[in-house]
């Protein structure tokens, strides 16, 4: 009998939550790319949302590597057609390889941020966010702090109202 591992665990959920949100298809979701790594968000013109991002890289000294996952189910407030602001809650974790060690963490974030349509047709948005993040690095160590981020997303095929 194979059990989920909790990072298999958060992976499902999220892509339960994905789909769920996507609800319209592929036409209400946007990629991006930000400060924190790449992003999909979904659904711009509903009152709610997800946001999926990752971000990775590495150290040369000493060497490692590092992927960053983060998915954030938001509620958005309509202030214009061209202006959103937004707030939610999400999953965070951090999975850190080096030569000789693997480190996990888990954790969560508390997203707060403005999302902006520049051209009339709503297919590009930029979005300044800040939050709360904490992650549970494991032993007695853990992390919480704020966050600032700057995201540019490209919706695809958008329709909006």
């Amino acid at each position: 009998f194979y059990t989920f591992a909790p990072m298999n665990k958060a992976l499902l959920i999220a892509s339960l939550l994905f789909f769920k949100f996507t609800g319209s298809g592929i036409a209400q979701i946007g990629i991006g790319l930000g400060s924190h790594g790449l992003n999909v968000r979904t659904n711009p013109d509903s009152k709610h949302g997800l946001i999926i991002r990752t971000g990775f890289g590495f150290t040369a000294d000493p060497f490692e590597t590092f992927f960053r996952p983060e998915a954030a189910w938001i509620k958005r407030h309509h202030y214009s057609d061209k202006t959103k602001l937004y707030a939610g809650l999400g999953a965070a974790g951090e999975v850190i390889f080096s030569v000789s060690e693997l480190h996990l963490a888990y954790g969560f974030i508390i997203p707060v941020g403005l999302e902006l349509f520049p051209l009339e047709n709503k297919r590009l948005s930029v979005s300044l966010e800040t939050g709360l993040s904490f992650l549970d690095i494991g032993q007695t160590d853990s992390q919480f702090g704020n966050y600032g981020l700057l995201e540019i997303t490209f919706y695809l095929d958008h329709h909006h109202d």
